[in-house]
């Protein structure tokens, strides 16, 4: 019995009843799952047991990286409706240890904007390095300090109160943003380009208390190569599925 659990890998991992999950994707370095992982400040883990307005800390349900603020009135809030973290009102997270990503990445995020986007920043480090939606048909990257490079649809906008997948990928160089919710399916937004290091301290901002997200998350991952279009297809299906 040892043997086998041993040979198993997370490739192999599949869901209740086989279903997809983001584990089966081997290149998976963080998964800030939708209900897990949480906990307020009385010590509750139970999403069951929120109140409108706790302040939420949330642990990563692969590797070992804690989303927190160790100023309270800056960490994000459990929502008004048991869906998500409020990062409403220059509230943010921190990462207990930065990533620093050199190479090729993607970055996935379950997100609700609670007004038009306008410099919405969804993740940083200082001003040099970040990922934002600046309106509602652009977002905006900067890796190391370099130039910010802006992604935008010709025909396509983001509005409020919908659930989006936002799908960051680099691969080679060429950084690339898609985005599936409401009536978008899977569509690529647009590229750009920028190989510098890039380093995410923060979550829901892009600098500090300022340029924050206005509006929910409730699932984050983070992959250590750009994944395929098919795991892509698979991620949407699975936080559709939320």
């Amino acid at each position: 019995m040892l043997s086998l659990k041993q040979s198993l890998s997370l490739s192999s991992c599949k869901g209740l009843g086989g279903e997809f999950e983001p584990t089966d994707i081997n290149s998976l370095q963080l998964w800030y799952k939708n209900l897990l992982g949480m906990e307020n400040v009385a010590g509750d883990t139970d999403a069951d047991d929120f109140v409108t307005g706790d302040l939420i800390k949330w642990q990563s349900q692969v590797g070992s990286n804690l989303l927190y603020n160790d100023q309270n009135w800056n960490r994000p809030l459990w929502g008004e409706t048991k869906m998500a973290i409020n990062i409403n009102g220059n509230r943010f997270y921190e990462l207990d240890t930065n990533l620093t990503i050199s190479g090729d990445f993607t970055m996935c995020f379950s997100i609700r904007f609670e007004n038009t986007p306008a410099t919405d920043g969804i993740l940083g480090s200082g001003n040099t390095n970040l990922f934002e939606a600046e309106d509602n048909n652009t977002f905006a990257f900067r890796a190391g300090g370099t130039s910010e490079i802006s992604i935008t649809h010709a025909s396509k906008t983001l509005s409020p109160y919908v659930w989006y997948t936002i799908i960051l990928t680099r691969e080679s160089g060429t950084v690339s943003v898609y985005v599936d919710g409401g009536s978008i399916t899977n569509t690529l937004w647009g590229t750009g380009t920028d190989s510098d290091t890039l380093t995410v301290e923060t979550i829901g901002s892009w600098n500090g208390d300022n340029h924050n997200l206005d509006g929910f998350i409730r699932d984050i991952s983070y992959f250590n190569e750009a994944i395929t279009s098919s795991e892509r297809s698979n991620m949407i299906a699975y936080i559709n599925n939320y």
